[in-house]
């Protein structure tokens, strides 16, 4: 939408303000920007129509606005075309707004004048530019906001601790025998897979060395869940151990997820960034081989190659 140069083009010099700031303004873009833009030729693109068609003046068949209602229009379609990646019209609005008053604040310039110094073809190319880059700069600062606001989440969750009650359903569950789950009775899914039923009898086992256990949900913001791409990991097994260790556990046997690898080294890094000196946070994906419960400290590409994983022993834990 390019407005063209017109021998019927007036300028007007600008009075001098009373603002000696604004005087400054002016004299600093007196080569960039003209702003004593009297009277111009606006070219109307085609989708921009008007109530009163007789208004429009021809020439050689290009159709251009002349008075200010129909300088408005052409000035928010400009606007809107610059908007394009925010989705609703109150953006648009906005931007037009931020922009006539910078140039009043700035320059002097009001209203239908300030409105034919943007469209005006010569300053076209900078307001191009300037409104570009604010925009950009917005869009940055604002995917930026919402990556503290998840990062902000994920901190929410590092500060979880283990719900004082919880319910469970009477005919998927079960109470199960246990001495060391954090809260009392266990209650066991009735669906349980091998694997946990087993970890908890370790867990059991090793009572000496483990403060406490807790199995934990698969949904809920009661549960201990961390990020993973689009949606929330639920790790199976919170444990504290005595020493004041804590370790995330998620139970699967060789092969049996094939996400595994994707929520073991997403697990990792959780750990790598919360971990303190304080609380020191360990774990991963646990296989159980043989009698041994493994797990690796580093990421995986796989749950079948268990050659380099370290065997977790409460005892040393």
């Amino acid at each position: 939408m390019a407005a063209l140069r017109n021998d019927n083009d007036e300028f007007t010099p600008l009075p001098e303000s009373n603002d000696d700031l604004v005087n400054e303004n002016r004299q600093r873009v007196k080569n960039s920007i003209r702003l004593d833009v009297k009277t111009i030729n606006v070219e109307i693109p085609k989708d921009v129509h008007f109530q009163n068609e007789e208004q429009i003046l021809e020439v050689d068949q290009v159709r251009f606005a002349r008075k200010a209602s129909e300088i408005d229009r052409v000035f928010m379609a400009y606007i809107s075309g610059k908007g394009h990646q925010f989705e609703s019209k109150g953006r648009t609005d906005k931007i037009a707004n931020y922009l006539l008053e910078m140039l009043a604040d700035y320059f002097g310039v009001f209203d239908t004048d300030a409105k034919k110094v943007v469209l005006y073809y010569d300053n076209r190319p900078k307001f191009d530019r300037l409104l570009d880059t604010a925009l950009e700069t917005y869009a940055r600062k604002r995917e930026y906001a919402k990556a503290r606001a998840a990062a902000a989440r994920e901190l929410k969750q590092y500060n979880w601790e283990v719900p004082e009650d919880r319910v469970y359903d009477s005919e998927t569950n079960h109470i199960e025998s246990a001495k060391n789950h954090a809260l009392l009775p266990f209650v066991q899914l009735n669906e349980a897979s091998n694997p946990e039923k087993e970890f908890v009898k370790y867990l059991e086992d090793n009572s000496q060395w483990i403060d406490w256990w807790y199995k934990n949900g698969d949904k809920g913001k009661q549960h201990f869940a961390i990020a993973y791409e689009k949606s929330l990991f639920y790790v199976d097994f919170v444990i504290r151990m005595k020493n004041g260790h804590v370790y995330l556990f998620d139970t699967k046997s060789a092969g049996s997820d094939v996400t595994a690898p994707e929520k073991h080294n997403a697990l990792l890094q959780y750990i790598r960034k919360y971990s303190t000196e304080e609380v020191p946070l360990y774990g991963g994906v646990i296989i159980q081989d043989g009698s041994n419960w493994l797990y690796s400290k580093l990421p995986i590409e796989n749950t079948t190659d268990l050659l380099n994983w370290d065997a977790f022993y409460p005892e040393n834990a």
